[in-house]
């Protein structure tokens, strides 16, 4: 019997741990054609179990491209976790689907979706150069054997659309999927400089914007900009004894020139340059003076003079750049998009730029996108006559360019402590300064900062990156963070918020019952207040019914703001994620509401039968550990001594009751502990009751003599704890009479009716009545007797009190009173009840302040109620008088005491020197004289 009783108690807290798989990845995957495939199945359990990884429906094998390894550890709570790791190398088509990683009844999936195809992004440089005001486009473009989402992103997090960005997209089908994205935006801005990232599927590509600010239409060959005659050559060029049409004559609008030379012969300088031979591999060359931006190159005929009838102009042409003037590069179709300008024609993606049709009007080629550099040759490929023309450049120098490249953002939240660090990126023709100011103030040793810089030639451009960096932050680092190139107007700022933001309970997720309070608050602290925001999953909280709290403090010069939300009874609906928000940091929670079933939230008890409390609770996770366990008003179950009445039931959740008594009733907890083991470890209780109607038991003096003290005293039994209402003869009784009062007993603030100085019209019934809210009310009565008493019958009276070091002993017969006086030794160890007659100074009425008393008179008590004096400790309570009861006063020897009774009442009043009402504290080390005064 006795093991039956164990396992039984055994049962009532065993303990469930949810066994669970993960799959990893987690989510769909796609995997590149001819790229390794890796898949890891991760099961947890209280017992070692096999795992299977299956692919469709089939177990996967090891072969020559596949591996399988398998790793089982058990943690300090005996849980096991066995990992399966399976990769294949040289992916196939074949290799994509759906795999699952089965253990038990538990199983995870995941798709993977194989894929062979390219990206690209045009124009195809690393770095797109655009200008402010201008338009500017970005395509990506995908081809493959199957249809993938193509999609531009900026790595600043900057929404495309809410930036000014058109996306449009372009699919054709046939033997392979052809998909392009463009984004555009007619005029381009300064902040729109940075990375942006293409995705196909598995496929990436990124390309760096740099948007320059400022005009970029100067003519470079003539102008102010323009290059000296020795910056410009061909090679060949005509020359005869009369005519010489060089590299330098073939500037825009240049006409003939008679010169003389050294010898005295003139000759005539041609308006235009005409090379010496007529094929395709002759060249004119454009040295600038420093790396500049070509956006345009203007074209025109050789000059006509009237002398020769001569119609010379190329009709087509190409160009090549260097930036060294050793290794060149054609201009190619970098776009991806089919070409619009029709003086651009395009052959295996080199680009000829159609020129002239006479020997006088400009023609201008706008380059597809801008070409950065230092040389710059035009072949031209088709020509009528001979190959001539005259030409001019427009663009600029590269402009100086200044921004912070990290972050990317113009306002940061900065999490305290943490790492702060800045980089701003300095482009331009030649190397430059960057300095740094905070608040506009030159930060001179950097205020505890670190100072780096980076310097790259590229392209011809100087670009230098210099961080400042500090590991340790504080809320005294907020403030404008600007770096600047002196005696110019470059410059960039960056506002930095310095604080720090928790958030209560801290923990990711949130447990909790339905029809229970969920609250959640954040803490900011900085130098300035910022607002709070709060959502839930992604939208709106307002329209939650949720209380939002705010709270404001200053300290130390910083801000604490605390802002919580808070709802009494949530329910399913309000599970998902919540986050608070301050500028861009933010705290989240993902809060469950797990969803109470079963039989209600209590239950009236069932004398002698079999009762079931349910805890069927919807909403507990597959994938999370947990263990349920019941308890009774905190109490578990094996502490109750039940005698194996009350038995858990684990696979049902559900606690019987065998034989329900009375004593059985009360709160129940049906106690579920998530993320076992974890640091965010919780508990969540669901209560369920059993309710159990009032009873009452009436106890105290049936009778008692006038000038007495009543005593009632009323016990109840029932869940939940009942009311009490006092009456006499039907009528209920109150403390307006300054002689009836109510203590505590048995629970009950008013468990103990007190009434002083009984008169005869005390006698009658007496009614406790307690109520429920769920039951009907119970009454108990009891009679009480109230005499009158004669003194002529009096008994005598033996009293010993103790005063000080004296022994005091009092006899009394009829009206006579003897007294004798004993010196002895003081005891330090007497005490007696002052918790009662406290309770009775309290309750009883002040006496008149007409007294005066000098050092030698005698102070007064008047005690209403018997003194009970102890020799060694008061006891924990008074128990409870009964109409049967004997009065008794205790005699004191040395180290014991014995009780003698007390049928008569000697009421002594002990007055101090104000005249109050008073009584003795207790002390031994107190000295009084009692004196009678009365008898009665």
């Amino acid at each position: 019997m006795d093991f039956i009783i164990g396992i039984i108690l055994l049962t009532c807290f065993s303990q469930i741990t949810a066994s669970s798989v993960k799959i990893s990845p987690e989510t769909d995957k796609w995997i590149r054609y001819g790229r390794d495939l890796s898949i890891s199945c991760i099961f947890s359990s209280k017992h070692y179990n096999s795992i299977q990884l299956l692919h469709g429906d089939n177990e996967v094998h090891v072969s020559d491209q596949v591996t399988l390894t398998s790793e089982t550890f058990t943690d300090a709570d005996d849980l096991q976790t066995t990992v399966l790791r399976y990769t294949k190398s040289n992916v196939k088509f074949d290799d994509a689907g759906v795999y699952e990683c089965r253990a038990e009844n538990a199983k995870k999936q995941v798709k993977i979706d194989v894929v062979k195809g390219k990206l690209k992004i045009f124009p195809k440089t690393e770095r797109v150069i655009a200008f402010e005001g201008e338009r500017v486009t970005l395509t990506c473009e995908y081809q493959g054997g199957q249809r993938l989402d193509v999609t531009w992103s900026s790595t600043s997090g900057r929404d495309l659309k809410k930036s000014g960005f058109v996306i449009g997209s372009i699919v054709q089908s046939g033997a392979y999927v052809l998909t392009k994205v463009d984004i555009s935006k007619s005029r381009a801005s300064f902040s729109d400089s940075g990375k942006y990232v293409c995705t196909a599927g598995p496929f990436t590509k990124s390309v760096i914007l740099e948007v320059y600010q400022g005009e970029c239409d100067n003519l470079l060959v003539s102008g102010p900009s323009g290059v000296p005659d020795g910056h410009m050559t061909a090679s060949s060029y005509y020359e005869d004894s009369i005519y010489m049409d060089s590299p330098e004559r073939a500037r825009l609008n240049l006409e003939d020139e008679r010169v003389q030379r050294d010898n005295g012969n003139y000759v005539i300088l041609g308006g235009g340059w005409m090379s010496g031979d007529k094929d395709k591999n002759e060249w004119i060359q454009v040295k600038f003076k420093a790396q500049s931006v070509v956006r345009s190159i203007w074209t025109q005929g050789r000059f006509e003079s009237n002398c020769c009838n001569q119609s010379d102009w190329t009709t087509e042409f190409k160009v090549q750049f260097s930036q060294d003037g050793v290794v060149w590069h054609k201009y190619k179709d970098q776009s991806g998009n089919d070409l619009l300008n029709p003086q651009i024609r395009r052959s295996k993606n080199n680009l000829y730029f159609r020129a002239n049709s006479d020997s006088d009007t400009v023609v201008k080629n706008d380059l597809p996108y801008p070409l950065i550099t230092k040389y710059i040759r035009i072949y031209p490929t088709a020509w009528h006559g001979d190959i001539a023309l005259r030409l001019d450049i427009k663009g600029c120098l590269i402009p100086q360019n200044l921004r912070i490249s990290e972050p990317v953002q113009k306002a940061i939240n900065l999490p305290v402590p943490g790492t702060l660090r800045i980089s701003c990126e300095y482009t331009g023709p030649k190397e430059d300064h960057v300095l740094w100011s905070k608040n506009f103030v030159r930060m001179g040793n950097l205020d505890g900062f670190v100072r780096s810089s980076t310097e790259q030639l590229s392209g011809g451009r100087v670009t230098i990156t210099d961080t400042i960096t500090k590991e340790t932050t504080e809320f005294l680092d907020s403030g404008n963070y600007t770096c600047y190139v002196p005696n110019s107007t470059l410059s960039d700022t960056l506002t930095v918020h310095a604080m720090k933001l928790d958030k209560k309970p801290n923990i990711d997720r949130y447990w909790v019952s339905s029809q229970n309070a969920v609250q959640l608050s954040c803490e900011y602290r900085s130098l300035d207040r910022r607002e709070f925001s709060w959502e839930h999953s992604g939208g709106d909280i307002n329209n939650r019914h949720f209380q939002i709290t705010r709270d404001i403090k200053k300290s130390d010069g910083a801000v604490f703001v605390t802002s919580s939300i808070r709802k009494p009874y949530v329910d399913a609906t309000d599970s998902g994620n919540y986050t608070c928000r301050v500028g861009e940091m933010s705290r989240s929670w993902e809060v469950n509401v797990l969803s109470v079933m079963g039989n209600g939230s209590w239950q009236a008890i069932t004398p002698n039968r079999t009762m079931y409390l349910e805890c069927d609770v919807k909403g507990l996770p597959n994938n999370i550990p947990y263990q349920i366990f019941w308890t009774k008003e905190g109490m578990s179950l094996k502490d109750l001594n039940s005698h194996g009445r009350i038995n858990y039931f684990p696979n049902s959740k559900n606690l019987q009751i065998v034989r329900a008594q009375p004593s059985d009733a009360g709160k129940y907890e049906c106690n579920i502990l998530l993320e076992v083991g974890s640091p965010a470890q919780q508990q969540v209780s669901i209560t369920k009751e059993i309710y159990a109607p009032p009873k009452t038991m009436l106890d105290g003096m049936k009778t008692i003599n006038v000038g007495d003290s009543l005593h009632l005293y009323c016990k109840t039994t029932g869940y939940p704890t009942p009311s009490i209402v006092w009456k006499k003869n039907g009528l209920s009784l109150s403390e307006l009479s300054s002689r009836v009062t109510f203590l505590p007993y048995g629970g009950l603030d008013n468990g103990h009716l007190v009434v002083f100085d009984v008169s005869g019209s005390e006698a009658g019934e007496y009614t406790c009545e307690a109520e429920s809210e769920y039951f009907n009310s119970a009454t108990s009565r009891l009679k009480v007797e109230v005499k009158e008493l004669s003194i002529a019958t009096s008994p005598t009276l033996l009293i010993a009190i103790i005063v000080g070091s004296v022994v005091v002993f009092m006899a009394i017969v009829c009206c006579g009173v003897y007294v004798k006086c004993n010196q002895r030794a003081k005891k330090k160890n007497y005490a007696y009840d002052t918790n009662s007659l406290e309770r009775l100074r309290q309750s009883r009425p002040r006496l008149p302040r007409n007294n005066t008393f000098s050092e030698d008179q005698p102070k007064i008590m008047k005690l209403s109620e018997e003194p009970r004096f102890y020799s060694k400790r008061p006891p924990m309570s008074s128990p409870p008088l009964s109409a049967s009861s004997q009065r008794s006063v205790s005699t004191f020897e040395s180290d014991s005491y014995e009780r003698v009774p007390l049928r008569n009442k000697l009421n002594i009043t002990l007055t101090d020197q104000e005249g109050e009402e008073g009584y003795n504290t207790g002390s031994t080390q107190e000295k009084v004289r009692f004196s009678i005064v009365d008898i009665k």
